[in-house]
C-alpha cells in the first residue's frame, strides 16, 4: 500500500526545494517561544498539545 502522507511530504520537498521549507509549508515548524526560562508547565503543555507532530515538544 502507498503511504500517502509520505508522498505528500516528498512532493512538498520537491516543490519547496528543501526539507525545512517543506516543513514550513506543511505547518510542521515549531512556533518561536518568548523565553526559554519563562512559562509554566501548563503553558508548555498546552503549546505541545497542539503540535502537529507527536513528541515534537
Amino acid at each position: 500500500m502507498i503511504d500517502l502522507e509520505a508522498v505528500v511530504a516528498l512532493r512538498a520537498v520537491a516543490t519547496n526545494g528543501s526539507v525545512a521549507a517543506a516543513a514550513d509549508a506543511l505547518g510542521f515548524t515549531p512556533r518561536p517561544s518568548r523565553s526559554r526560562s519563562s512559562g509554566s508547565s501548563a503553558t508548555r503543555a498546552s503549546r505541545c498539545s497542539s503540535a502537529p507532530v507527536a513528541g515534537s515538544c
